[in-house]
């Protein structure tokens, strides 16, 4: 067991060059290289698999959903956009937004929460808030002298869902802090 201990603390002070990648696989049996390589893939797994972690709790979805189950049955799609085109995200490829409109519970929540948490599970940044708490998040953050970072912070992610928006009677302040960072803000703070 004391080699083990070993293995895992040189493992935990290094990161691993090519170089010495490559002279001890060339010098592995081929069984020791089947060994090794099946160590470096469940690495490689563990790291991918606690960055989409990471990136699901940054996201702050308040409930995880997934489209499996969704009831499509309500939903309706513009001209050359589908439901493909929505599920793989190619959306955020050409840097084009998406507005979600419908009635009260009609599942739009859902939607966005469901696309939040694959664009993590694709290992794509997103953040998820209501209308409301931006403008909290944004007013708190300006109230402290750091708006612009918190704006920074915010437009890091590839994908922001806002939700709720319809839901924010917006005042002058809260209409001065959301014109900064979203163009469809008009200047009587409609959307």
């Amino acid at each position: 067991m004391a080699v083990a201990d070993e293995i895992v603390a040189a493992g935990s002070r290094c990161s691993l060059t090519r170089s010495v990648l490559r002279e001890w696989a060339e010098a592995g049996t081929p069984r020791q290289r089947e060994y090794l390589l099946g160590y470096l893939e469940a690495e490689v797994s563990s790291r991918e698999a606690s960055r989409r972690a990471r990136l699901l709790r940054a996201a702050a979805l308040p409930v995880s959903k997934t489209f499996d189950g969704y009831d499509w049955a309500p939903v309706s799609f513009p001209e050359g956009f589908g439901r493909p085109d929505l599920e793989s995200l190619s959306f955020l490829e050409r840097r084009e937004d998406l507005v979600l409109m419908g009635d009260v519970g009609t599942g739009k929540t859902h939607m966005a929460s469901a696309l939040v948490q694959l664009a993590c599970s694709e290992g794509v940044e997103a953040r998820f808030f209501t209308a409301s708490s931006l403008v909290a998040r944004l007013r708190r953050a300006k109230a402290e002298g750091r708006l612009d970072r918190e704006l920074a912070q915010v437009a890091r992610a590839r994908m922001v869902v806002v939700d709720e928006l319809g839901y924010l009677p917006l005042d002058a302040e809260g209409r001065g802090s959301c014109s900064r960072w979203c163009p469809t803000a008009t200047r009587d703070g409609r959307w």
